[in-house]
C-alpha cells in the first residue's frame, strides 16, 4: 500500500485516473461492499479522490451498485461543486436503489442549480416517477424532455410510457409509445401491463402479438405475467396455450410468478387439466397463490371434491392457506350445500 500511496502523492495523471476508475467499476459490478470500502480508504489516504471529481463520481457509482446509498450521498455532499455527471450519477443511484422520492428531489435540485439534465438523468427520474405511479412529476419530466428534445429517446420514452401506464393514463401512454421510433421491452411491457390492469384485455393480447412479431418477447418474465392475466380475463384458451408455449421456450416455466399466472389463467378459462399440470411441474414448489387459483377453478367448475383435495394437500405440505383460499372453499361448500364443512372453513 505504501507503493500505492507514493505513486499518488502527486496529482494523478490521466492514465492513473483511468486505471483507478476501472478498479472502482469492477468493484461496483461485483457489488462487493467490503472491497469498495477498502478501495475508498486507499484513495482517501492517497488524496486521489479529493483531487478528481471524475474519481469521486466513480466512487458514488460504485457505492450505489453496492447498495450503500448513505456513502454515495456523503461523497456527493462533500463535493464543492458537483458537476452534471455528479448529479446524473446520484439520481441514477437513488433510482437504482428504489429511493424514488429522493431521486425526484435530486432531479429538482439539479434543475434549481441551473443545470440542464442529460437524457440519462431524465430517464432515471422518469423511472422513479413510473415506480411511484406519480403522473404529476412525470408530466413535468415529460415537458422537460420535450423542451430538450429527449422525449423520443428510447430510455426516456420507455420510462415515460411506463409512468403513464402505471398511473392509469393509457391515452398518454399510447401517445408516447406511438411516437417512439424504436420500441424496447420496457415500452412494450408497460403497454401490455397497462392494458391488462385497466381492463383493456384484447388490446393487451394484441400488443403481446405485435411484440412477439418484433422478436422482443422472451427476455422479461413480467411481460408474460401481464399478458397471462389478460388472457385469463378473456378466457381465451388458445391464446393462453400460445403464451404457455412461449414461456417454455423462454425458460420461465419454473419461475414462481409465471407459474402462478399460468395456473390462474388456465383456471379462469376452466381448463383445469392444464391448470393442475402447471402446479405439478415442480412438486416441491407448491405455494398458496397457485393452489388457491386451482381451488377457485375447481369450485367454479363445480368440482368441490377436487377443490377439497387440493386444500387438504396444501395443509399436508405445511403451506398456510390465506383468506382467499378459505373464501373459495366456503363458496364451494355453500354451492354444494356442504354446510358443515363450510362452517369449519369459516371457523378457521
Amino acid at each position: 500500500m505504501g507503493k500505492f500511496r507514493g505513486k499518488l502523492s502527486r496529482p494523478p495523471d490521466t492514465n492513473t485516473l483511468l486505471r483507478l476508475a476501472a478498479q472502482l467499476q469492477s468493484c461496483g459490478r461485483a457489488g462487493d461492499l467490503r472491497l469498495a470500502r477498502r478501495l475508498h480508504a486507499r484513495f482517501a489516504l492517497s488524496g486521489a479522490a479529493a483531487a478528481s471529481a471524475f474519481l469521486t463520481n466513480h466512487l458514488i457509482t460504485m457505492y450505489s451498485h453496492c447498495a450503500d446509498v448513505r456513502s454515495a450521498l456523503r461523497l456527493f455532499r462533500a463535493m464543492p461543486r458537483p458537476n452534471l455527471v455528479s448529479w446524473t450519477t446520484l439520481i441514477s443511484g437513488l433510482a437504482q436503489n428504489s429511493m424514488h422520492c429522493d431521486a425526484l428531489a435530486a432531479f429538482a435540485s439539479m434543475r434549481r442549480a441551473g443545470l440542464a439534465p442529460t437524457q440519462f438523468a431524465l430517464s432515471s427520474a422518469a423511472r422513479s416517477a413510473a415506480a411511484l405511479a406519480a403522473p404529476g412529476p412525470g408530466a413535468q419530466l415529460h415537458c422537460v424532455g420535450v423542451r430538450l428534445g429527449f422525449d423520443r429517446e428510447l430510455f426516456v420514452a420507455s420510462n415515460l410510457a411506463d409512468m403513464y401506464s402505471k398511473s392509469g393514463l393509457l391515452a398518454d401512454a399510447c401517445r408516447v409509445f406511438d411516437q417512439m421510433p424504436h420500441k424496447d421491452t420496457v415500452a412494450w411491457t408497460a403497454m401490455i401491463d397497462g392494458y391488462a390492469k385497466n381492463g383493456s384485455l384484447e388490446k393487451a393480447a394484441l400488443a403481446f402479438r405485435d411484440m412477439k412479431r418484433e422478436g422482443l418477447v422472451g427476455t422479461d418474465q413480467h411481460v408474460y405475467c401481464s399478458v397471462l392475466s389478460a388472457s385469463g380475463g378473456l378466457k381465451d384458451g388458445w391464446l393462453g396455450r400460445t403464451i404457455h408455449s412461449a414461456v417454455v421456450k423462454a425458460g420461465f416455466e419454473l419461475e414462481v410468478a409465471v407459474r402462478n399466472a399460468l395456473t390462474d389463467m388456465y383456471a379462469k378459462a376452466a381448463d383445469m387439466e392444464n391448470a393442475a399440470c402447471v402446479v405439478k411441474i415442480d412438486p416441491g414448489g407448491w405455494n398458496v397463490v397457485s393452489a388457491t387459483s386451482l381451488i377457485d377453478g375447481y369450485v367454479e367448475t363445480d368440482n368441490v371434491e377436487e377443490a377439497l383435495r387440493i386444500f387438504l394437500e396444501l395443509r399436508r405440505r405445511g403451506v398456510e392457506p390465506n383468506e382467499f383460499t378459505f373464501s373459495s372453499m366456503i363458496k364451494g361448500c355453500a354451492t354444494q350445500a356442504l354446510l358443515e364443512q363450510g362452517a369449519q372453513f369459516h371457523a378457521q
